[in-house]
């Protein structure tokens, strides 16, 4: 019943998932581990007294418990009061144990001072944090660099005249709805798709990992050949292997959403996979294509702040150099696509939708794709949550408090954004 709740969890089912877990909840009641589980999935199901109470039953069975101190921690923070969280945070760090998650501790601390508005000891905070993560994170430089350099490579073998006849191809069979919610992490993707999918014609799958696992990895980024060899196996695809590949695609996305996505508009999230659109768009010429932008320091400054997975798409996290990389490799691509794709396109620039959301959600369902979505509703939804780190920020009101947060760490971003400052003008961002 555990492994049933962890598969809930991870398809952002938090209820569903605290559900199964209660029910197993008598027999391991004096586990630590497990309380901090209860307690993890009751604050992602938004039920934040029953988690503060699980997090303090397993400090009261084990008062060191790491993760149960930065979920305590973590829940201060969001009821606005970081003080006690700091509070918190330090007296357990003074004992200086030595513990696999002390990381995380040192992450919540980084994010406790930096919402106080101290980027000194935020700073220093986090970048303890990473140091410890180091060892661990050495392999995935070299990894990651070598995936973006194939994405880079099939953009830049692609024309125009490539993604029409794609489109030609494909026009002899039925069409899917579809929008990419493109981007970068941290771009404002999650606030899109929780504004788009409140209509009740569209459906999302923040980041659902499908297309990732099942064609990215071995199409394109660990292809055995080289990238002109990736895009001659792409367009060989006859009409019964594009429709095979469609399909198995929409039968995944719907077993992880757990639902039929039906006539409805499927929004398909998916930040880390801007630069495989090639690919997508192989699979699915007859897409639209939404862009958030925002300043590339306020998203490497969010990327680096961030929980991310070990590994080398969690690689970009590792450092502020790391991920002001990832972005300018993310711009870098976009600038190619946005010249060459034949695919209705819009971008949506962060700054100007936070502080004018109803205007700029009103003038989006003027897009193609998007269009016939209808009047806004409460989506029926499907019991998921927001999966991503994005969840505190997307689901609450929209503010631009994020706007320009980079200016309180610009002596250390702002050197590493010169490299690409040319780049980064191109797109209306100055550094």
């Amino acid at each position: 019943m555990i492994s049933a709740a962890m598969m809930l969890f991870q398809n952002a089912r938090f209820s569903a998932a605290l559900a199964l877990l209660r029910e197993c909840a008598s027999p391991q009641a004096d586990d630590p581990a497990f309380c901090v589980l209860l307690a993890e999935t009751a604050e992602r199901a938004g039920q934040l007294e029953a988690a503060a109470e699980y997090a303090a039953h397993a400090l009261a069975l084990a008062p060191g418990q790491a993760r149960a101190i930065r979920l305590m921690a973590h829940l201060e923070r969001r009821a606005g009061r970081p003080g006690v969280a700091s509070q918190l945070v330090e007296s357990r760090l003074a004992h200086d144990w030595q513990h696999e998650d002390r990381w995380r501790i040192l992450m919540e601390l980084g994010a406790v001072f930096d919402a106080m508005g101290k980027p000194g000891p935020a700073l220093a905070a986090i970048t303890a944090g990473k140091e410890i993560l180091a060892g661990q994170q050495a392999s995935s430089a070299s990894q990651t660099r070598a995936v973006w350099q194939r994405q880079a490579a099939v953009i830049g073998q692609l024309a125009t005249a490539d993604y029409q006849h794609w489109q030609a191809q494909a026009a002899r069979i039925p069409p899917a709805r579809l929008t990419v919610l493109a981007g970068h992490t941290r771009s404002g993707t999650t606030l899109l798709e929780q504004r788009l999918t409140a209509f009740p014609d569209a459906i999302g799958t923040d980041e659902s990992g499908v297309f990732n696992r099942e064609f990215a990895r071995s199409l394109l980024h660990e292809y055995p050949g080289t990238a002109s060899d990736a895009l001659t196996e792409w367009e060989a695809w006859d009409a019964e292997g594009l429709q095979a590949g469609r399909r198995t695609f929409l039968e995944l996305t719907e077993a992880v959403i757990g639902e039929s996505i039906g006539p409805r508009l499927l929004i398909e999230k998916d930040p880390l996979r801007t630069p495989d659109l090639p690919l997508f768009l192989r699979l699915f010429p007859e897409s639209s294509i939404l862009m958030p932008l925002r300043h590339p320091c306020d998203i490497a400054l969010s990327v680096w702040m961030t929980l991310l997975p070990l590994g080398p798409e969690g690689w970009p996290a590792s450092s502020l150099a790391a991920a002001m990389e990832s972005v300018a490799h993310t711009l870098r691509c976009w600038k190619m696509l946005r010249s060459r794709l034949p695919q209705s396109l819009r971008e949506v620039r962060y700054e100007t939708f936070t502080s004018q959301p109803a205007e700029e959600t009103t003038a989006l369902c003027q897009f193609p794709g998007l269009a016939e979505t209808g009047a806004s509703g409460s989506s029926t939804g499907s019991g998921r949550s927001i999966s991503t780190p994005s969840y505190l920020h997307a689901a609450g009101p929209v503010h631009g408090k994020s706007v320009n947060r980079w200016h309180r760490y610009a002596e250390h971003l702002a050197p590493l954004a010169q490299p690409h400052a040319a780049l980064f003008r191109e797109f209306g961002y100055e550094v």
